[in-house]
């Protein structure tokens, strides 16, 4: 998009284009390049994920809000920016960063690193192609989850749709944010509106959010939060954990379905002398 100007209108709250009329028109006053690397806790790169540069407070009218994406090796540019204060924003991290004009620097560029960044995945929002990259499996794996995503409830269901191991899995997860799936409480057999209604009061939203209290002390502490028996708990626990059996099945027999069919061996016929 050679000679051509991205813009945000605030009176039209849009994305605006222009053409521009000289690559002078596009650079501002004393713009300079900002660039960087985006690195993990254990300082391995991070490639393929948003950077973005936020000018703070209330940006006027046509500023633009920068987005890039790291490269293979995890770096990033910006070029021409204009001087003031930004937030970068990469994964779970947010920098303060101020851009003083090119002529008060010794340097054309500023470079900053980010380290120990989480990159951010949301099982319901998230691209396929970006969850298959973070958990290092494959496209085919991260389309089976999300057919079966509002079963997933813990990690244990993660690592078995994936088809990684608990250590695996556990080490992964630690390099990531993550977005957990909400699966809505009504979808659970047996739960009345009156159950819902005493869970929602005390922050109990999803499923998920009721399986995380599945440990006998948990259920103790929920039931007298919620007044409900802890043999009505318990019971409302077996619906979901039947909920993930059924679905762990049904991954099993799609796995088995995709498998390549092993060729048939035949013999060579043998030759006549």
């Amino acid at each position: 998009m050679e000679g051509i100007a991205i813009y945000y209108d605030k009176i039209f709250s849009t994305v605006m284009f222009r053409k521009l009329q000289s690559l002078d028109e596009y650079v501002p006053t004393g713009a300079r390049y900002v660039s960087g690397r985006v690195r993990d806790l254990n300082r391995y790169k991070i490639a393929k994920t948003a950077v973005w540069l936020i000018p703070k407070g209330d940006p006027p009218a046509g500023t633009v809000i920068m987005e890039t994406m790291t490269d293979r090796n995890g770096t990033f540019n910006f070029p021409y920016v204009k001087p003031g204060r930004y937030d970068l924003v990469a994964g779970d991290q947010v920098r303060a960063v101020e851009v003083v004009p090119a002529g008060q620097s010794s340097r054309p560029s500023l470079e900053i690193d980010l380290d120990g960044v989480r990159r951010v995945i949301d099982f319901q929002k998230s691209p396929v192609w970006e969850i298959a990259l973070a958990f290092g499996t494959s496209a085919v794996a991260v389309r089976r989850l999300a057919q079966d995503i509002a079963g997933v409830l813990d990690q244990e269901d993660l690592a078995s749709i994936l088809g990684m191991s608990d250590k695996s899995i556990t080490a992964t997860l630690a390099r990531l944010s993550i977005t957990w799936p909400q699966t809505p409480l009504r979808t659970l057999e047996g739960i009345t509106p009156g159950d819902i209604a005493a869970f929602e009061q005390a922050g109990i939203r999803s499923i998920q959010d009721l399986w995380r209290n599945k440990e006998k002390d948990a259920v103790a502490a929920l039931a007298k939060n919620t007044n409900m028996s802890p043999a009505a708990l318990g019971g409302l626990l077996a619906k979901a954990n039947a909920m993930r059996v059924s679905q762990r099945k049904r991954v099993a027999v799609g796995k088995q379905r995709h498998q390549p069919a092993r060729p048939h061996s035949r013999r060579r016929p043998r030759s006549r002398r």
